[in-house]
């Protein structure tokens, strides 16, 4: 999994933790200091076909070295002795490369740790071994690029009688 703050709206560092696991680094990027004290973001992702990473939102980033998709590829990542973490903090114009083992059947966050970032949609949840659980996904609950469309505020639940219907 790679984790990035890059794009238009890259604009500090972000602590991310994972609940019921660990992961592994694999690698981490920062962004190159210039003397006078600029910051030169890494080139390795390429956020977008047709803006700049900085004009991007960074919503659809690929390696800028297609062969790069075989994580063995990649320079410097580390598959051997690597740091074991459950938070993990993504610079300001790098990126971090985590690999997590999905050994813990369940439902788990993983969210940024600054509040506001978490509460504007900075988090997921890891449905590990999903064909294993009878819960479903409430109605209304947000999903991917969500936070494009307006938001209502709104999120319903299952009734009960669909939480019957469905075993639950």
């Amino acid at each position: 999994m790679v984790l990035l703050s890059l794009g238009q709206g890259a604009t500090i560092a972000h602590p991310i933790h994972m609940h019921g696991h660990t992961f592994e680094v694999l690698k981490m990027v920062f962004p190159e200091v210039t003397n006078n004290g600029k910051f030169v973001f890494t080139e390795d992702i390429k956020c977008s076909d047709t803006h700049s990473n900085k004009q991007s939102q960074c919503n659809h980033a690929k390696w800028r070295n297609a062969s790069w998709n075989n994580y063995n590829n990649i320079p410097g990542i580390n598959l051997i002795n690597s740091v074991r973490k459950d938070s993990i903090v993504v610079p300001y114009g790098g990126y971090v490369i985590i690999r997590i083992v999905a050994s813990n059947p369940g439902m788990w966050f993983l969210h940024c740790h600054i509040d506001k970032h978490m509460v504007e949609g900075m988090a997921l949840m890891l449905n590990e071994a999903w064909e294993h659980q009878k819960r479903y996904i409430p109605k209304g609950l947000p999903t991917c690029h969500s936070y494009l469309k307006t938001r209502s505020g709104v999120v319903s639940e299952l009734s009960e009688e669909e939480n019957r219907s469905k075993g639950m």
